[in-house]
């Protein structure tokens, strides 16, 4: 039996490393975590950062992954390989979601967007040193993340740096818009993208605070049904 197992987690192994040249690299710090100067699915982590924005602020309120306390929300929005799991506007959560197999999944632990959309001044250039201030030394970031019961490491490894994108909201989205606006913003922030997790139940929690920003904590566990 041993010997069997063993010869599927290798086949398990090859798999991955072949879907997906370096994730499954012996140097990477946090097994089945995609790393973060990895382009996936297209992508850097800094540009999921900006498709995870767009995500969230095309959807109303009334419908928001961000103000779900239960996980009726989870699917709302979602479409191509990466699945998102959103931060609360609510408070300390727990949700119940099922996801795809086969879908990765994408999450900021803490994130911070700014853009002249959301009020912020239309200057660039201010708008980057905001981003990047949010998350230094002196404003030091607390954070956890655990899967299936595993901490991962290095988490101060996973931030982005200020990343100005196009952004565009539809009508009817979080900001009560009736018409599509359009900008940009500039984004930063600590997040994670899980290689597809295998079919079944798993358990995902995170926890960010800054220490000059505490009213934007973090507290969420999701629970994952894969199938």
């Amino acid at each position: 039996m041993c010997t069997r197992i063993l010869r599927v987690l290798a086949v398990a192994a090859a798999v991955l490393a072949v879907a997906s040249p370096g994730w499954a690299d012996s140097k990477n710090m946090n097994p089945g975590v995609i790393p973060p100067n990895a382009s996936a699915y297209g992508k850097t982590y800094a540009e999921w950062g900006a498709k995870w924005w767009e995500w969230v602020l095309a959807i109303p309120w009334g419908d928001s992954p961000l103000a779900d306390d239960d996980g009726s929300s989870c699917g709302v929005g979602q479409s191509g390989q990466v699945w998102f799991l959103a931060g609360s506007w609510v408070g300390a959560v727990t949700r119940t979601c099922t996801v795809p197999a086969g879908k990765a999944v994408f999450f900021p632990i803490l994130n911070v967007l700014y853009s002249p959309i959301v009020g912020d001044p239309d200057d660039e250039a201010t708008l980057m040193d905001l981003a990047t201030a949010y998350f230094t030394d002196e404003n030091a970031a607390t954070l956890v993340c655990e899967v299936d019961g595993v901490r991962l490491q290095n988490l101060d490894r996973y931030l982005v740096g200020a990343f100005r994108f196009d952004l565009s909201i539809p009508p009817g989205g979080l900001l009560g818009n009736d018409e599509v606006v359009t900008g940009y913003g500039v984004v930063n922030g600590f997040y994670i993208m899980l290689a597809p997790l295998s079919v079944g139940t798993h358990t995902i929690h995170f926890y960010g605070l800054a220490a000059q920003h505490p009213d934007v904590e973090q507290n969420v566990t999701y629970e994952l049904d894969v199938k």
